[in-house]
């Protein structure tokens, strides 16, 4: 597997946390906006943490990206439970990020929703096994073929990017904090999208 779609599932496992507990944390807040003002913070600030040592990125890129995209699936979530959607961590997540990579087409949410139900990431979490992961990820090319290569690439623009930025320290961590904050906005545009073509 090429390391960039290595990379993309590794931060789809890391990203699915314990959901119930994000969304009460979520419920604290005045609004969703707020919510994802929050996680969208700490995402830009790693970032462009980052990018003040030039070089350091390039070691610290992985968590990165990974830390931000967590961030990127606690925004989703509580923009379903502000809609009024029951949440299902891991398909939603899956389904979100097909649209946002553009592997799944809103008309072909409800076949890819059927595809990726079966499958259960949460257990590579904490006690999987390699032979599970191994399995996971063809379960997921075989549900939505050029999925994890999809958004391996949009993971690895993303490193791209930032890599570049931190060559400039004191502007990089601007350029570094705008992009990142694009791509939870993004992210959540397309989470609105498919919460609002589930609730019906």
């Amino acid at each position: 597997m090429p390391l960039r779609d290595e990379l993309a599932f590794k931060a789809i496992v890391a990203a699915l946390g314990d959901a119930d507990e994000v969304l009460r944390n979520a419920k604290r807040w005045k609004s969703a906006s707020r919510w994802k003002w929050w996680q969208s913070s700490q995402a830009v600030g790693l970032a462009a943490a980052g990018t003040v040592i030039p070089g350091v990125w390039l070691v610290a890129a992985p968590a990165s990206v990974v830390f931000t995209y967590r961030k990127m699936a606690h925004v989703a979530w509580a923009v379903g439970q502000d809609l009024g959607v029951t949440v299902d961590p891991v398909t939603d997540i899956l389904l979100i990020t097909g649209l946002w990579t553009g592997a799944v087409s809103e008309e072909d949410l409800t076949a890819a929703r059927a595809a990726f139900g079966g499958i259960d990431l949460r257990a590579l979490r904490s006690n999987g096994t390699a032979e599970d992961a191994a399995v996971a990820r063809s379960l997921l090319e075989q549900a939505v073929p050029g999925f994890l290569g999809l958004l391996g690439v949009k993971l690895a623009a993303y490193v791209a990017g930032e890599a570049g930025a931190s060559m400039a320290p004191v502007i990089g961590a601007g350029i570094a904090g705008g992009a990142t904050a694009a791509f939870v906005d993004a992210f959540a545009t397309q989470a609105r999208r498919y919460y609002t073509h589930k609730r019906g």
